[in-house]
C-alpha cells in the first residue's frame, strides 16, 4: 500500500518571530533532512562509533528526529538529555562516562544548570565540537579556545547547522528558499509541502551567504546578527 504524499510522519513546530506554528513532516521531508544533516556532520570527520549527545526539548522533533537518524546512519551512538537546567548532573555524567566528541543543543539554561551544580562548562566541553541552540550560550562559550563552537537551530521552519568551517548555518537549498527583508530572514518551501510555507517570518536578523563554503557544501549559509 502506498503512503499518501502529504501524510505526516510527525508534527513538529517552528517560531515565526511572533508565535509558534505547527510543522508537519512527511517521510520524504524527514529523509531529505537526514541527508542534509549527514552532509554537514561529515565535514567534521569525527570517527565512527563515537557518541553524540543531543540536548533538546521533548517536542523538538523537527530538529532531533532527522539529526538522530543521521547520527545512527553515520554509525555513531546517540545519547539524549533534556534542554533543562535540572538535567545538569545527567549531562555531566554523559560527558564524563561516555566522552562524546559531539554535543548538540547546548542552551543558556543548560549552562546555568551546570554552573549551579558546580560543574565547569569550559572543562566539560573542552576538546569537543559543541553546537549551541541560542546566542546567549554561544556568547558564554565563545571565549573558550578548547571548544570547537558551532550553532544548531531552526531558521523558522528550516533546520540549520554550522559546518566545520563555521561562519554561518547551512540550510538545504533544495528544500528552502531564503530571502532577506529589512534584515530579517524569510523562508519559503521549494518542494511540495502541506501546508505551503511562503515567505514566513523568522524573527531572526542576519544575512544570507550564497558563496560555496570552504567545507565544499554549496548550500547557502545564514549569518545571524546577534
Amino acid at each position: 500500500m502506498s503512503i499518501p504524499q502529504f501524510l505526516p510522519h510527525f508534527v513538529g513546530h517552528y517560531w515565526d518571530g511572533a508565535d509558534w506554528n505547527y510543522l508537519p513532516m512527511t517521510h520524504r521531508e524527514v529523509e531529505r533532512a537526514v541527508l542534509t544533516n549527514i552532509r554537514v556532520m561529515d565535514t567534521f570527520r569525527h570517527p565512527t562509533r563515537s557518541g553524540v549527545l543531543v540536548i533538546a526539548c521533548f517536542d523538538d522533533w523537527a530538529l532531533t528526529i532527522p539529526l538522530e537518524e543521521a547520527v545512527i546512519r553515520s554509525k555513531n551512538i546517540v545519547y539524549n538529555a533534556d534542554d533543562s537546567p535540572f538535567e545538569a548532573n545527567r549531562i555531566e555524567a554523559f560527558l564524563r562516562r561516555f566522552n562524546p566528541p559531539m554535543v548538540f543543543g547546548v542552551s543558556e539554561g543548560v549552562l546555568q544548570g551546570l554552573q549551579t551544580m558546580g560543574h565547569s562548562a569550559a572543562e566539560l566541553f573542552a576538546g569537543r565540537t559543541v553546537w549551541c541552540r541560542d546566542p546567549a550560550a554561544y556568547r558564554q562559550l565563545a571565549g573558550v579556545p578548547e571548544i570547537r563552537l558551532r550553532r544548531w537551530q531552526q531558521i523558522g521552519p528550516a533546520a540549520a547547522m554550522e559546518c566545520v568551517a563555521g561562519g554561518g548555518l547551512h540550510v538545504d537549498a533544495e528544500e528552502w528558499l531564503l530571502e532577506e527583508d529589512n534584515g530579517e530572514i524569510l523562508v519559503t518551501n521549494r518542494l511540495g509541502r502541506f501546508p505551503e510555507i511562503t515567505r514566513v517570518t523568522t524573527g531572526l536578523k542576519g544575512s544570507i551567504d550564497t558563496r560555496c563554503c570552504p567545507c565544499g557544501i554549496s548550500n547557502p549559509k545564514v549569518v545571524l546578527a546577534d
